[in-house]
């Protein structure tokens, strides 16, 4: 079966191409959008086609770059162990999140799951929006 998703390719500007092969097409669907990425995909299970506006080639380039890492699968096991990663992401100490109940140290570790794809500002901005609604409460 062969999926496409984003935007109309005549509306991207200063267009780059990319293909490959990976099982996180819907991932990296995702993420692109997720990060705000004026793109088209085009995918299967197991390969993608983009077309994406090259303004935005770091944070591309970061999601596809993890797509073709092995790291995913290494983090989805690790839970309470993501929360030094999340520290560097905030730029805040082990600490301070440890600090933070348990339910606020539970869901900063399973956004950061759900959004890893995603470049670091998308992943530090939702990551950020859980600390506020914590010190709202």
């Amino acid at each position: 079966m062969i999926y496409s998703c984003g935007r109309d390719v005549r509306r991207i500007k200063n267009k780059c191409f990319a293909k490959f092969k990976t099982p996180y097409t819907k991932n990296i669907a995702l993420a692109f959008d997720r990060s705000n990425i004026p793109y088209f995909a085009r995918f299967s299970d197991s390969e993608i086609s983009l077309v994406y506006d090259a303004d935005f080639v770091v944070s591309a380039s970061e999601i596809i770059t993890k797509s073709q890492s092995k790291d995913y699968a290494e983090i989805t096991q690790k839970n309470y162990d993501l929360l030094s990663e999340i520290a560097e992401i905030l730029n805040v100490t082990v600490g301070t999140l440890k600090n933070r109940p348990d339910e606020i140290q539970s869901a900063l570790c399973r956004f950061y799951v759900i959004f890893w794809f995603c470049d670091t500002p998308t992943i530090k901005r939702e990551l950020t929006r859980i600390l506020m609604t914590d010190e709202e409460n």
